[in-house]
């Protein structure tokens, strides 16, 4: 079993919590914009959704399209916004990748 530390911290108003050698979010990411302040795209219906996928394009969605909802559960990211070169995470963090797991 690992052995996890757990320390808070706060960070840009951000909480963090660290298990080995990572600091990982407490909250889930609620953004609508990237990091330069560009607008992410809001998919409000399914149809949006896909076209966006068709088209590469970022975007975000609320969970059950039901905006109350992101508080508690954050906001879902297509592919698009997860990679896109101007940064989802906020400043001096990152998305998880498969190496962090």
């Amino acid at each position: 079993m690992f052995l996890l530390l757990f320390v808070l911290l706060i960070l840009n108003l951000e909480i963090f919590v660290q298990i080995d050698k990572l600091l990982w979010a407490t909250t889930n990411l609620n953004q609508t914009t990237f990091r330069n302040g560009d607008p992410i795209r809001n998919a409000k219906t399914r149809a949006e959704w896909l076209y966006c996928l068709d088209n590469g394009i970022p975007a975000y969605c609320a969970y059950n399209n039901d905006t109350t909802l992101s508080k508690k559960y954050g906001l879902l990211y297509n592919w698009f916004a997860i990679a896109d070169p101007r940064g989802l995470a906020p400043e001096n963090t990152r998305v998880a990748n498969n190496d962090d797991f």
